[in-house]
């Protein structure tokens, strides 16, 4: 594809790696971006994104809009743009830029997972190709690190809640990092289950040891069992629970997530041996995490 192009490269090494910045006129499709920085010049921009590990591409207009991993989608040259766009990829020892894209390896990695950018069949258009979860896995992006959730529907409506479900799949039950991995699951209940009530998914937690003894609840409060969900629960309770008791007298001390055919996201404890389950949502970490 011979387009009639300019490039721009910057560099940044470090002890370990090197970045380059590849940048040229045109757009940016994205499902959104992390970052906007106003009023700030070209060159700011393409350095904020070389020192931000999580960067793969920036888009200056009158802002400066840094996209990440899990945001990209593609990226087009428009010779006639006054709109800047930056990718980040692999680096190298040469100093000079090449003058086209075909000189170029449009490849870069983010927190060891690999990605790349693809010709499209439209002229100048590069499709956004990333390493990720596998297929039937959703890519989330936490506040240490990449995450991958499915959920596992039953296949009957009699399933039991099994803590070590998930690990038959290398996961975990899963907590959530933020409200876009719960607005998810509700989307996929909603399509599953219609105006169905009471349905009930199978999430990690437990109530705190300090709540409860073999005989009695003493209070509501519930943590993550492992260390890949950071940020405190931030559930909404459904009315009268945390109950801490099964309607036969079963002490309720782990943790779902309950679809009531609404657009109300609710939580709900649930005893740990519940035969009430729906199902259970894994997840697991991929690429590298911040300690």
């Amino acid at each position: 594809m011979n387009l009639k192009i300019f490039l721009l490269c910057f560099q940044m090494f470090n002890m370990t790696l090197s970045d380059k910045i590849v940048t040229f006129p045109g757009t940016v499709t994205a499902t959104n971006y992390s970052i906007q920085l106003s009023e700030i010049s070209f060159e700011k921009c393409a350095e904020n994104c070389l020192s931000n590990i999580d960067c793969v591409a920036f888009l200056v207009t009158e802002n400066c809009s840094i996209y990440t991993f899990e945001q990209l989608i593609s990226v087009q040259n428009i010779v006639s743009s006054n709109q800047i766009v930056g990718i980040k990829i692999n680096g190298s020892d040469s100093e000079t830029c090449p003058s086209s894209f075909s000189s170029l390896d449009l490849s870069g990695s983010v927190r060891s997972l690999s990605y790349n950018f693809i010709t499209a069949s439209s002229p100048g258009l590069f499709n956004f190709n990333r390493s990720s979860c596998s297929n039937g896995w959703k890519l989330f992006r936490r506040v240490r690190g990449y995450y991958c959730i499915k959920i596992f529907f039953p296949k009957s409506d009699s399933d039991v809640f099994n803590s070590s479900y998930c690990k038959q799949y290398s996961a975990y039950l899963t907590g959530f990092d933020n409200q876009n991995e719960i607005d998810y699951i509700y989307s996929a209940m909603q399509t599953k289950y219609g105006t169905t009530d009471n349905k009930y998914l199978a999430i990690d937690g437990i109530r705190k040891p300090s709540c409860y003894t073999s005989t009695k609840i003493k209070c509501g409060e519930f943590e993550w069992t492992n260390n890949y969900s950071s940020t405190p629960m931030f559930f909404e309770w459904d009315s009268g629970e945390p109950s801490g008791v099964e309607y036969w007298g079963t002490q309720e001390n782990c943790l779902s997530v309950q679809f009531k055919g609404t657009s109300k996201k609710y939580a709900n404890d649930i005893g740990c041996e519940s035969d009430l389950i729906n199902g259970h949502v894994c997840g697991m970490p991929i690429g590298d995490w911040d300690n």
